[in-house]
């Protein structure tokens, strides 16, 4: 088998394009959605990760068309009024792009300076040259700013106004008062408590007036159009409402929100997004209902209604666009046939590799049982759009477990998501990661971090021997940081934790199963360490790690590490046998390869031209099969499901032959030394399957396959499953 992933390796840098191929699933994470002043129909998105794709629909989202791409992750997408050719774009880098032609070409026409996280981009109404962004700017290790910035000349100079900081900080809602377009709403998050922050001079000065709202992040806020004293807020924990002006607010529906807005064709109506639900108030936001669960996706962030109609409005999230024009009473989903999901992770069933699930972030639960080629949703819980990893009990396979970012239970299934029960983990706990113990089904262990009231977020792993009904935390270091990762030695005596604590990138760990922890950090650099995998070489000793400082290298079991160079990395891979073959994923620059332990890195830009890549995994049962989760782009695979053209005739010797080799309405196998049942397969050339599965019942000497109905005529690999290796045949069918 390592000689196997030597060649499959090295096919990345020099296999023949069309080597990855794209799994799904279905679907888009949209990172802005906006419609066209003026017009009923036209509308935009932009899809999530590097390079951003733009896309253009004239028919309300029936058809689409690729406009162009950006070389940038979009967080905010806005048309100027009365000149709906001309589209600005902010980037999460800073950077604001700007096309004047509908999209069809992008330059960059200015930056924010301090090299912030952009969130939020809007226009002054009216002055269409001024445009205004929140954004956060790392200040320090320890400190993390919010920021307001406004330009004047078109989004090509900036100046700031620093409007809070904290140890961690997310800015997260812009708002504007339509009359008085000098009046502003700020939201955010600062130390892991909502933030509301407001201004009356265009942002020259803010006051907080959060006041007793709660929640972790305030993630949108909204002026009434028709009383400008009432105010609309979005959090976790809620919808908020303020009748004067934000001096004093109440919890008008208790139902997670994170975007709300009002319509300006009927003022008094709002909507919220809510978890696959959008809520609507017909009087000011006083009162809420949700009429329809035809609308799907949770963490819904954007909101666009029809200025003309309050009761057309596109609802988008992690898992795409809706479009109602009955106020939410029904709804279309606007974005079908997309496969432009976020991935960001994959758990495998462990005694079965062919099943793997995984949750595009706001989408829900995926499974697919043919290793990614199909997907199917399962049944959730309210929050499972925020999965972050799922397990499987080895002895039940239709129990799950799944924890999630914003929740601190776990959820169980025995059923496979028809019913499901949660149980508290700690108070404040926000799961990363999940996994079963290899040698003890009952012991269970989850990673991430926790984060009390009113107090920063902090590195945390937990243990359970009762299959998650109890736990304890066996391992916070720090005063802040969160826990990325997990993973034992094959002889599973030995942990090793990785992560963030205090700033720095950390990795741990321990010989006595959590009993007492050791940092191996030496060497390392950057903030977080966000991957960790065993390289060749002793198996205890030999590891590489990925932080955005780079690609790390230990020999001595994390005593000391050593830089292989790259930046921003998000994953790495070793060669099973060739410790000089190195892969890198990264948050930007794509996919890269060395082949000289880091000498010389090379960027595949022909074979996996997606910049934003979450993570690389092998396939549990066979080192030969990899997967590569994207932002805004889906999985890919490399040897998934290809197979590979049979040798010279009789390479397999008397064991299997298909006769005749062209065929019209059957084949018979020759299978003299197979006993029991044999699936059988077939692939294009290229590794596509194609055609049903076909299950032969025992039979000793030859069996014979049939035709499946409809299969057109062409060149096909059949490839025949049973105990021992797979065997393949060439097969022409014929009209």
């Amino acid at each position: 088998m390592k000689t196997v992933m030597v060649l499959v390796m090295l096919a990345v840098a020099a296999a023949p394009a069309g080597s990855w191929q794209r799994f799904g699933p279905d679907g888009i994470t949209l990172a802005a959605l906006t419609r066209v002043p003026g017009s009923m129909e036209e509308v935009y998105v932009v899809t999530d990760g590097v390079p951003a794709l733009v896309f253009h629909s004239a028919d309300g989202g029936a058809n689409w068309a690729l406009r162009d791409t950006i070389q940038d992750r979009i967080a905010e997408l806005v048309v100027v009024p009365g000149q709906t050719t001309t589209l600005y774009a902010g980037g999460t880098t800073g950077r604001v792009w700007r096309s004047l032609d509908g999209g069809w070409l992008w330059d960059e026409t200015g930056a924010l300076s301090g090299a912030p996280r952009l969130r939020r981009l809007s226009l002054r109404p009216g002055t269409p040259s001024v445009l205004r962004a929140v954004a956060e700017t790392v200040r320090s290790d320890s400190v993390v700013g919010l920021g307001f910035y406004v330009s004047t000349d078109g989004g090509v100079t900036w100046s700031s106004v620093p409007v809070d900081s904290g140890r961690t900080a997310r800015a997260a809602a812009l708002g504007t008062d339509r009359e008085r377009p000098d009046r502003l709403l700020f939201g955010g998050e600062v130390d892991g408590v909502a933030r509301l922050y407001a201004s009356s001079n265009a942002g020259a000065s803010w006051r907080d007036v959060t006041g007793t709202i709660t929640g972790s992040c305030l993630w949108s806020a909204v002026v009434s159009p028709q009383d400008s004293m009432v105010l609309l807020a979005a959090t976790g924990d809620g919808i908020w409402r303020s009748s004067n002006g934000g001096t004093s607010w109440s919890r008008v529906n208790d139902a997670p929100a994170w975007s709300v807005a009002f319509g300006d064709a009927a003022p008094h109506y709002a909507y919220a997004g809510s978890d696959n639900l959008v809520f609507r108030s017909n009087n000011l936001g006083v009162d809420w209902s949700a009429d329809s669960t035809e609308f799907a996706g949770t963490f819904t962030r954007r909101l666009e209604i029809n200025p003309q109609d309050g009761l057309d409005l596109y609802a988008a999230g992690g898992r795409g666009a809706y479009r109602t024009t009955d106020g939410g009473f029904s709804w279309e989903e606007r974005t079908v046939g997309f496969d432009r999901l976020t991935t960001g992770f994959l758990s495998f069933h462990p005694t079965s590799g062919d099943t793997v699930f995984t949750c595009p972030p706001g989408y829900g639960l995926l499974v697919s049982g043919d290793r990614g080629l199909s997907w199917e949703s399962l049944p959730g819980f309210a929050g499972a759009g925020f999965a972050t990893a799922v397990a499987i009990n080895p002895n039940a396979p239709d129990t799950l477990y799944v924890v999630t970012g914003q929740d601190h239970r776990l959820f169980m299934t025995s059923d496979r998501g028809d019913s499901w029960v949660a149980r508290p983990v700690e108070a404040g706990f926000s799961g990363a990661g999940l996994a079963v113990h290899p040698t003890g089904p009952d012991t269970f262990y989850t990673w991430g971090s926790v984060r009390p009231f009113e107090s920063e977020e902090r590195f945390g792993f937990w243990k359970s021997t009762d299959r998650g009904h109890n736990w304890s935390r066996l391992f916070s270091p720090g005063t802040r940081g969160r826990c990325y990762g997990f993973r034992t030695t094959p002889a599973s005596d030995s942990l090793f934790l990785w992560g963030a604590v205090d700033g720095r990138a950390r990795v741990y760990l321990s010989l006595d199963r959590g009993g007492t922890w050791l940092n191996r950090s030496a060497g390392l650099i950057g903030r977080a360490v966000v991957d960790l995998k065993t390289a060749p070489g002793d198996n205890r000793t030999s590891y590489l790690c990925a932080t955005e400082a780079g690609v790390f290298r230990t020999l001595d079991g994390g005593a000391s590490w050593t830089r292989l160079g790259l930046r921003d990395v998000t994953a790495v891979l070793a060669d099973t046998a060739d410790p000089a073959f190195i892969v890198a994923a990264t948050d930007t620059q794509g996919l890269f390869h060395t082949t000289n332990a880091g000498a010389i890195w090379k960027r595949d830009t022909v074979e996996l031209p997606h910049r934003s890549l979450a993570f690389l995994v092998r396939h549990p049962d066979d080192d030969a099969v990899l997967y590569c989760g994207t932002v805004g782009q889906g999985l890919y695979g490399l040897g998934v499901i290809g197979v590979s053209e049979p040798g010279r005739p009789g390479s397999w010797g008397r064991s299997f032959g298909v006769e005749p080799t062209v065929v019209r309405t059957g084949a018979w196998l020759r299978l003299d030394a197979v006993p029991g049942r044999v699936t059988v397969e077939l692939f294009t050339p290229d590794g596509r399957r194609v055609g049903p599965v076909t299950t032969l019942d025992p039979a000793p000497g030859n069996r014979l396959w049939v035709r499946p109905y409809g299969l057109a005529a062409g060149v096909y690999l059949m490839r025949v499953r049973s105990d021992g290796p797979d065997r393949v045949a060439r097969l022409v069918l014929t009209d």
